[in-house]
């Protein structure tokens, strides 16, 4: 079988393919940092900058500061231009149905890459999967040194994200939220690191079971965080701000405030 190597730069474009939703945020996830790209493609991080500066030149990647989820300051995260994308999905497309050893509790047999990342229930990203198989030509989960600090990472964040799935659907119960559950659920992104993304992600789902009107909702939502901006009967430059990256990112028109 001939062996699989894909390249530092092919697997930063796997691995940003992963964060596309944050491309427009001005929040994003550690794992689109330097730090976090290093860990989880596996590669040392004094070599990331170069392969990060080549994919710059050739147009593939953005680079902007952003809000990191846990982080107090802004750092410096990586995003995927549309041309990276492209780039991303043939990659991805290339090396899905490629074969690779695996070990399954000890027995090694023959998966695409595809069927890898099934056979662990997406525990393990395209990326991370190709960085051990380029590494030590296989892949199994019980030698995960490589990554093994992402990977547990990201069964964490899962695992929180299902906390707050719970959270937030049991507050959704009666159809609507009030500004008390708003405050707790907060604090609990806080708490687990839930990005407003993942947050909005998980609502939206929500919603979609229940069969709520998502722009009566907003609405709703944008109504409840005006009357508390409004108490000190004062909207200041910072809640005005506020207010209008709500009505954007909810697609509330000045009309419909009328």
């Amino acid at each position: 079988m001939k062996p699989i190597h894909y390249t530092v730069s092919e697997r930063i474009l796997l691995h940003l393919l992963d964060f596309i939703d944050q491309n427009h945020e001005i929040q994003a996830s550690i794992e689109t940092t330097q730090q976090g790209i290093s860990q989880c493609i596996c590669i040392q991080r004094k070599h990331i900058p170069r392969a990060l500066k080549k994919l710059r030149e050739q147009g593939l990647i953005i680079e902007k500061k952003c809000h990191i989820s846990g982080k107090k300051q802004m750092l410096r995260s990586y995003h995927l231009t549309e041309q990276g994308r492209l780039s991303a999905i043939r990659c991805k497309n290339d090396v899905i149905d490629k074969e690779i050893p695996v070990f399954v509790k000890g027995e090694k047999s023959l998966f695409t890459v595809g069927e890898t990342y099934e056979l662990f229930d997406r525990k393990y990203s395209v990326a991370c999967i190709l960085s051990q198989v380029t590494a030590k030509s296989f892949f199994d989960e019980n030698d995960m040194s490589i990554g093994s600090s992402h990977e547990k990472k990201r069964l964490h964040q899962l695992n929180a994200e299902e906390i707050y799935k719970k959270a937030l659907a049991e507050a959704w119960k009666d159809g609507v939220l009030t500004m008390d559950e708003r405050n707790i659920l907060r604090k609990l992104r806080e708490t687990l690191q839930i990005s407003d993304q993942v947050h909005y992600r998980i609502q939206r789902a929500i919603l979609h079971s229940k069969q709520i009107d998502s722009g009566q909702l907003y609405r709703q939502i944008y109504d409840l965080v005006l009357t508390e901006v409004l108490k000190d009967n004062r909207i200041s430059k910072d809640e005005e701000a506020i207010l209008e990256r709500l009505k954007k990112h909810f697609n509330i028109s000045d009309d419909a405030l009328d």
